[in-house]
């Protein structure tokens, strides 16, 4: 009797209070937070992420978001794309192909004329979507356009509604196309060509015209860039192609 009364006590003020995490949840919990924001912070960086070894090589994936230009990594506002996906605003796409005549991701051979103007879709919010399942685009979402008309989709929607029914038109404007006009904007399972320090442009250093105030945050940053690209974890040829852009 004795005994279960000892084990009844230690167990009632031994068990944890509610809302207290315990320390493996807390750690568990940033990892989890820094994967839901889709970046690491300094300090993460440099506790969590090899920081302590050299800062320009065997750094984290820097993945250029779906709705951001390869040339200036930013949100684009009138975006055209190549063949195989890479999409740019078209107000850096031209200067830069007019001068390198280059690929900015692969460094292949491009012109203008081969260039795709694309139409992307928002919903009410704002927001990136599928015109037909009205789907919010995200990062993990798999986006496809059509070369003929320009539209954008999520490659679900023309997976059931084209692919599988044999049913080659685009699905808002009826234009017809094959198979090889689909264009892949990105699949989550093929980071290839969205990974920054990979771009050709980043490693050859061709210049881009420089714009901003000349004010840097420290990184060679314009310190207003309006950016979503977490500047403590970009390369040092990353930070040098964006303090040339200006952003």
């Amino acid at each position: 009797e004795t005994r279960r009364h000892s084990t009844a006590l230690s167990a009632r003020f031994l068990r944890p209070r509610a809302g207290t995490p315990s320390p493996n949840s807390a750690s568990m919990g940033k990892k989890s937070a820094s994967k839901d924001r889709g970046y690491m912070t300094a300090t993460e960086w440099r506790t969590e992420g090899g920081g302590y070894k050299d800062r320009t090589e065997g750094m984290p994936l820097r993945r250029l978001p779906f709705n951001c230009c390869a040339i200036s990594f930013l949100p684009f506002d009138d975006p055209v794309a190549t063949d195989d996906g890479t999409v740019m605003d078209i107000m850096h796409a031209v200067p830069y192909v007019q001068k390198h005549h280059k690929h900015p991701v692969t460094g292949a051979l491009l012109e203008l004329k081969d260039l795709t103007k694309l139409t992307f879709h928002k919903n009410a919010d704002g927001e990136y979507e599928c015109p037909v399942l009205n789907k919010t685009f995200t990062d993990s979402t798999h986006i496809v356009a059509v070369k003929t008309s320009g539209n954008v989709f999520c490659y679900q929607a023309i997976d059931e509604l084209c692919v599988k029914p044999k049913f080659w038109r685009d699905l808002l404007t009826d234009e017809k196309f094959t198979r090889k006009d689909l264009i892949t904007i990105q699949d989550p399972m093929n980071l290839t060509g969205r990974i920054l320090d990979t771009f050709e442009h980043v490693k050859r250093g061709h210049e881009i015209p420089p714009g901003g105030t000349g004010d840097d945050d420290g990184y060679g940053l314009p310190a207003a860039a309006p950016t979503n690209i977490n500047a403590s974890a970009m390369s040092a040829d990353v930070r040098r192609v964006l303090a040339q852009l200006g952003t």
